[in-house]
């Protein structure tokens, strides 16, 4: 059995980021392999995510909510944790300096998904090219992404670290045009599906609890972007019209948007509560990749707004699943469910096929 190692944002806590990675670790174990998380412990990254930061002692209102938000944080960063105990498979934790020791621990290594070559994410970090892996025939990516639309000429020399790549799969069709214009690889260089869409609704379904609501509900869930009041308006509208509870997942307790706060708010959700709350809605109203995504498999009436840096993402899903007119904001069409599921279907058979030469099968 090809042990295969994926380094990815596995501590992230970050709804996409970890729902991705079990998908992709899942995915691999199916087709036959023994997939391994690497534990890579990027400062860069993992800073980001503690409950609390001395350093903001010297803004007085960031630490404010700091302060204010601590205890959710923590209990959500638990939640987060206890996700990836009971449904992940890990190596040891190594950082940079000790990462060299799995150089020659897997048959085949994979980066990705997820935005791991961001540098504003992570720093620029070179190990997220698999750098440190010693035979470049092991160095391999699924469904990578860049999240910019330019490299900065001032970090790595990522075309170098791109030619070293002995096979390369990113997520969207802007992550091909622009190694494409870094490096010499044309063909080579494929676009496949976020691991989420490499699961059947089946395999999710096993994820799902109980819905114990009294009251069919809207769900609403944003990440930072876009316009806030447009989505919050929309979603009162909806639920009003439809005679809905409103179940609102938020990061954090809000200093001065109060009104955000509307409906039964959620601060301190796990991934497996994330998917139960989509898959129990009635509608859901976002500018979510994943939550889009998850509305998708799911086959719920979605209400999408397109934030700056991610609005890309939303519209290449659209139109690899041919959904129309789910924008708010712009005329709505009802969405043609049968379309949808054989285009999801199909792509997923080709990034499938794909992955199976990633790992060599």
């Amino acid at each position: 059995m090809k042990k295969i190692g994926i380094l990815t944002f596995q501590r992230a806590i970050n709804y996409g980021a970890a729902l991705q990675m079990y998908a992709l670790q899942k995915k691999i174990r199916d087709l036959g392999a023994n997939a391994e998380i690497i534990d890579f412990i990027c400062p860069y990254i993992f800073d980001g995510y503690k409950p609390f930061h001395l350093r903001n002692i010297i803004h007085p209102r960031v630490l404010m909510g700091d302060i204010l938000n601590f205890s959710i944080r923590k209990s959500r960063n638990k939640h987060f944790h206890n996700f990836i105990r009971d449904n992940m498979h890990f190596s040891q934790p190594v950082d940079a300096e000790s990462l060299s020791t799995l150089s020659d621990a897997y048959d085949v290594y994979i980066t990705g998904s997820d935005q791991v070559w961001n540098p504003l994410i992570t720093g620029a970090e070179s190990a997220y090219f698999l750098d440190f892996v010693k035979d470049k025939n092991k160095r391999r990516s699924y469904a990578a992404s860049f999240g910019v639309s330019e490299w900065p000429s001032s970090t790595l020399p990522v075309a170098k670290l791109l030619e070293s790549m002995s096979s390369i799969s990113v997520r969207e069709e802007a992550g091909k045009k622009l190694i494409q214009s870094l490096t010499s690889r044309t063909a080579s260089v494929t676009v496949d599906v976020d691991p989420v869409f490499l699961l059947e609704k089946n395999s999710w379904l096993s994820m799902i609890r109980k819905d114990r609501t009294k009251k069919p509900y809207l769900f609403i869930y944003l990440v930072g972007g876009g316009n806030p009041d447009d989505m919050y308006r929309t979603a009162s509208k909806l639920a009003q019209e439809q005679h809905l509870d409103i179940i609102n997942l938020r990061y954090n307790r809000s200093l001065r948007h109060k009104e955000y706060e509307i409906g039964n708010v959620v601060y301190d959700a796990g991934p497996d509560d994330f998917v139960s709350f989509i898959a129990n809605a009635s509608c859901v109203v976002t500018n979510s990749f994943h939550a889009t995504a998850f509305s998708i498999i799911f086959h719920k009436d979605m209400y999408v707004s397109m934030p700056d840096k991610i609005g890309s993402r939303i519209s290449n899903l659209f139109s690899i699943t041919g959904i129309e007119g789910r924008v708010i904001g712009k005329p709505f069409k009802e969405i043609d469910w049968e379309k949808a599921d054989q285009k999801i279907m199909e792509a997923r058979q080709v990034s499938v096929s794909h992955l199976k030469k990633i790992i060599g099968e």
